[in-house]
């Protein structure tokens, strides 16, 4: 068979259906190799999305601190300004 001798094989020695299965077989393990890369970049998008997420609920957590800090010190003061708006000074 010429398409086997044009991929060097020997078409005495070797059966065109053991030839053409190589590539059968090739084809196949590809397209499963395919499929394994698109559900890795998927998982690796997802993954992204979710550390994106977590990241930006750190930053609300640490300016809800920001906040209750000034909070905190703006009734402190307050606390302070009631407390001595009696002294005679």
């Amino acid at each position: 068979m010429q398409v086997c001798s044009l991929f060097g094989e020997n078409p005495k020695v070797v059966e065109p259906s053991d030839f053409f299965k190589t590539f059968i077989d090739f084809i196949s393990n590809y397209k499963k190799a395919e499929r394994e890369l698109e559900e890795l970049k998927r998982e690796k998008d997802t993954e992204a999305k979710m550390k994106r997420m977590l990241d930006g609920g750190k930053q609300l957590q640490a300016r809800a601190k920001i906040v209750n800090a000034a909070a905190t010190e703006g009734q402190r003061r307050s606390m302070y300004n009631m407390n001595n708006r009696f002294l005679v000074t």
